[in-house]
């Protein structure tokens, strides 16, 4: 039951609390262990991976530099480091990590890469997949990494997005298009791409996706004009973060309730326009 699962989490997430305004790592990912068990049970890892239509695939990236290391020192200079040899070329983050997707069992999945970063395949099982959830999130600094996955090789691993943001790649072997869900109008393909203006993805990583985004003005109309982000934590205090993003989640509801609807009676198909940023 998807839609339970997503509802605990967001629930659970949107009332969270911590110690401080700034906690420890150790905190936020104790926190994150107990959103995970609560959203995804013994009974729903079984679901998931038993699943015939609905495949799961989980991106993480084992850090190969210091950012294997939980010092924070250590970490910030090997996420300087990474953002030095990115802003050259996209394709020196192989030196630095490697791309690791968790799937589902007797799937055939595969990801194009146009920069061929190293990708390696793995089964999600029971005794891995809430590994790999949690270092499918955990950001470096903020939340500690996850120090081997049961099923691959011994390492670090952390938050996907570091490689792959919001996306520059393209998915086989079938054919068909692909619903990309999203909060922003525009990708960025890696974390380190947030400050390259002229880092844009790929016009074959989306020529067969359909992207939904929330318009302008959804998001000028609700509570500050903003999506809920984490910094939330550090400038809100509880009460008011808790309320704010109830808010949000409520507002959600509603423009989830519009899409089935536009679905459902087909003007869907009217609101389709060309997607609003460049690729190369």
């Amino acid at each position: 039951d998807p839609f339970a699962a997503i509802n605990r989490l967001a629930s659970s997430y949107s009332t969270t609390t911590y110690s401080s305004n700034k906690p420890t790592p150790r905190e936020i990912t104790a926190k994150a262990e107990d959103l995970l068990k609560e959203m995804v049970n013994d009974t729903g890892k079984q679901e998931v991976l038993s699943n015939s239509r609905f495949k799961a695939h989980l991106i993480v990236a084992k850090c190969l530099g210091a950012t294997r290391f939980e010092s924070k020192f250590r970490q910030l200079s090997g996420l300087a480091m990474s953002a030095a040899a990115n802003t050259v070329n996209r394709k020196n983050l192989s030196r630095l990590y490697t791309r690791y997707i968790f799937s589902s069992p007797n799937t055939n999945f595969e990801i194009n890469d146009p920069y061929q970063l190293p990708t390696q395949y793995h089964d999600l099982t029971q005794g891995n997949i809430h590994s790999a959830l949690l270092a499918s999130g955990s950001i470096p600094i903020v939340i500690e990494g996850v120090q081997n996955i049961e099923g691959a090789p011994a390492g670090m691993y952390r938050d996907g997005g570091i490689i792959d943001y919001h996306f520059d790649l393209s998915f086989g072997p079938d054919k068909g298009l692909v619903l990309y869900p999203h909060f922003y109008d525009k990708p960025i393909p890696g974390w380190f791409d947030k400050g390259l203006k002229n880092r844009v993805p790929h016009r074959s990583s989306y020529d067969n996706v359909v992207m939904l985004v929330p318009s302008a003005s959804f998001v000028a109309n609700l509570p500050y004009s903003k999506i809920p982000d984490r910094k939330d934590f550090e400038v809100l205090d509880a009460e008011t973060r808790i309320k704010y993003w109830q808010t949000v989640l409520k507002e959600t509801d509603r423009l989830g309730e519009y899409f089935m609807r536009a679905v459902n009676d087909g003007t869907l198909v009217d609101a389709i326009k060309p997607l609003p940023f460049n690729m190369v």
